[in-house]
């Protein structure tokens, strides 16, 4: 969850009927679509490749 917050629909990957059931909402409900995409946009924004550079790397220097 910390890679996608609020912004995913979240689902059973076990459970076809679970995933049909959210694939069906969001193809048929355009205003849950632009939710989403609005909550991706946001949570876009907090991730950045110079922060995972550099969490990568103090990772690194932990394990030597």
């Amino acid at each position: 969850m910390e890679t996608v917050g609020d912004a995913a629909r979240l689902v059973d990957p076990k459970d076809v009927d679970d995933i049909a059931r959210a694939m069906t909402e969001m193809l048929s409900d355009v205003s849950l679509r632009q939710h989403y995409a609005e909550l991706g946009k946001a949570q876009d924004k907090k991730f950045s490749w110079e922060q995972t550079a550099l969490q990568t790397l103090e990772v690194y220097r932990q394990l030597l």
